[in-house]
């Protein structure tokens, strides 16, 4: 490995030498032998390698012990299907390895190349749970002058990375914003689950990681703006689009008949076109109080169907405001979210469906290497003729920094979730409703 990052070194020196001898021999300005180049203003460019990996185990206890079936969530009428009952788990979650190539021109411009995988290990179908594992993330390059940025490529969108709100008080996994929920079954039929709850800090139909451009302009009086576009969420990199294999470029693992699955990456019902995405913070600091305040918004031109000829998906609309404020080693964030009727059948929109809403809070403490943090989550979505699903979800965590890049950690979470869709409430074919908790212990390195 080290031979082969000397050799990319000394390949790089190489090019910037051929271009700076190219710049002088073809430079307007004649030179005498005898006088001194100049010294360029520019930065070497230098790769760094960065990243994080998570190790945890779950003690997790609650009502319904069995649901779902299969990966996606399906199981034949009358099987009941085996769930996560099992009451402990090893996991490592949300690991990743950053490879970042940055440097500055003789004239001021800042430039970056960024790869960054994922940490998890094992198959990348989409029947192995995650539907997928190992694999490029984000992969994009960014230019920045004066203050602004340009960036394109594979990367998480401005309603991703500028929210401020209550999970980002939280410490831990994440509390209610972390991993529990993989460990905790949502109210299910004999199909498995509904997909009705929503228990996420973020706006519903998100353009992920998809190829996008996200512009920021310089920070002016504490006031920062950022917008991010996206051609079609169902699009990453150089995966091809409507071909007879892949008619609609869907990012999805609806097989259609199909097996396996078309494309086998991120389960999704429905893609967008020309998904927008604008966010507008301020950050600034009173004396010994900090205030950062961020309000996001996303839209789309169109919805469709991640299946071929199948029914309406009202567009992509929703909007959310939040913020953080931090003094004396005490931080609280709040976070607000309307999904509008993102991700909701035109049909069942008729009948009174929505995407749901969210509000989240949380208050930490901080005080050298140790820091804790209790935060609330609430998230309501109407169904239809009047009834509703919600989830309700109470988190503790606590960290202990042990060394420069070392971290303990604890994750207790307490769900309550209620769907009122679901009327049979047997074990094992629907349950309408579920409690219980999920804590987990983990360490943390970073480096």
């Amino acid at each position: 490995m080290k031979k082969i990052l000397l050799g990319g070194t000394a390949a790089f020196g190489l090019l910037f030498s051929v271009a700076a001898m190219s710049q002088e021999v073809t430079s307007s300005e004649y030179t005498t032998p005898t006088e001194a180049a100049a010294e360029p203003a520019s930065t070497a460019a230098k790769l760094t390698i960065g990243g994080s990996t998570t190790f945890h185990m779950s003690l997790f206890q609650q009502d319904a012990n069995t649901a779902g079936g299969d990966a996606q969530g399906n199981a034949p009428s009358g099987v009941f299907p085996s769930g996560k009952g099992q009451g402990y788990n090893f996991s490592l979650d949300d690991s990743f390895l950053d490879f970042t190539f940055a440097g500055k021109t003789d004239t001021g411009l800042d430039y970056k190349g960024r790869i960054n995988f994922t940490g998890q290990t094992g198959s990348s179908i989409a029947e192995n749970n995650y539907s997928t594992r190992s694999r490029v993330r984000q992969n994009y390059v960014e230019l920045g002058f004066g203050g602004a940025v340009i960036q394109g490529g594979n990367l998480w969108g401005t309603d991703t990375t500028s929210i401020n709100d209550g999970s980002a008080v939280m410490g831990g996994d994440g509390g209610f914003g972390s991993n529990w929920s993989s460990r905790f079954n949502e109210p299910f039929t004999q199909f498995g689950s509904t997909g009705n709850m929503i228990y996420g800090a973020y706006l519903g139909g998100g353009s992920q990681t998809a190829t996008k451009v996200t512009v920021m302009t310089p920070t002016v009086m504490g006031f920062h703006a950022a917008a991010s576009f996206t051609p079609n969420t169902a699009h990453s990199g150089d995966i091809y689009q409507n071909n007879a294999a892949n008619p609609l470029g869907n990012q999805s693992s609806f097989s259609n008949g199909q097996s396996p699955a078309v494309n086998a990456v991120t389960p999704t019902a429905y893609f967008d076109q020309n998904h927008q995405a604008y966010s507008l913070a301020f950050s600034e600091q009173f004396g010994d109080l900090n205030v950062s305040l961020t309000g996001a918004t996303i839209m789309s031109t169109q919805t469709k169907s991640s299946v071929p000829s199948a029914a309406p998906y009202e567009d992509t609309k929703g909007y959310m405001v939040g913020g953080v404020l931090s003094a004396y080693g005490l931080n609280l964030g709040v976070g607000y979210y309307d999904n509008k009727k993102t991700g909701v059948l035109s049909a069942e929109a008729a009948l009174g469906k929505d995407g749901g809403k969210v509000f989240d809070a949380a208050i930490g403490w901080s005080y050298g290497p140790c820091s804790l943090a209790a935060g609330y989550l609430n998230g309501e979505r109407n169904i239809t003729d009047g009834k509703k699903a919600t989830a309700t979800i109470y988190s503790l965590t606590a960290d202990m920094r042990i060394a420069d890049g070392l971290t303990i950690y604890g994750d207790l979470n307490y769900a309550d979730m209620k769907d009122d869709g679901i009327t049979d409430t047997t074990d094992g074919t629907s349950r309408s409703q579920n409690k219980g908790t999920v804590f987990l212990l983990g360490t943390r390195v970073t480096f």
